[in-house]
This record gives structure tokens, C-alpha cells and sequence, in this order.
């Protein structure tokens, strides 16, 4: 069987410098991050004084990172004994 080979320790470590900003501090700088998000792929934290926030990420990053759960959660159907497990 092939698998996609996924390490969530070295995804993660990637992103241990994330830029948090909070709303004024996004207007300003809006696209200099927006430069550092698709550039050097770059995680942008979105702080609100009320409510939970948000992540800025690219395309890529997010079509990535889409891709990872998807294989997670058929790696987890298949482990339920559902799908069928390509040979």
C-alpha cells in the first residue's frame, strides 16, 4: 500500500515564529504581511480584543494543509475497517 508520508512534529515546528497582529496593526501593515504570508509562507495570528481571532495563511499553505487531513481522515476510515485500501 502507498502512503503520503506526513510528519506533524516537523509541520508544526515550521510554524513556531507565527506574526500575531491585531486588527489596526493588520490595516497598516496589510501588505507587508500579505507579502510575508505568500512569500515565505508565513502564518499571520488575527487578534480581537473580543472574539477568538483568526489565521492568515497562503493558498498553498491552506491547500496543504487540506490535503494532510484529507489523508489523515482516510487513514482513519481505513483503520475502522471502512473504504477500501488502495493495493
Amino acid at each position: 500500500m502507498n502512503s503520503i508520508e506526513f510528519s506533524l512534529n516537523s509541520y508544526v515546528n515550521t510554524y513556531v515564529n507565527m506574526i500575531a497582529v491585531n486588527y489596526s496593526e493588520l490595516r497598516a501593515e496589510l501588505k507587508s504581511l500579505l507579502d510575508k504570508v505568500e512569500h515565505d509562507n508565513e502564518l499571520v495570528v488575527i487578534k480581537r480584543a473580543k472574539g477568538r481571532g483568526a489565521i492568515l495563511m497562503s493558498i498553498q499553505e491552506y491547500n496543504d494543509l487540506k490535503l494532510a487531513i484529507d489523508v489523515l481522515k482516510g487513514e482513519l476510515e481505513l483503520a475502522k475497517g471502512r473504504g477500501i485500501p488502495l493495493e
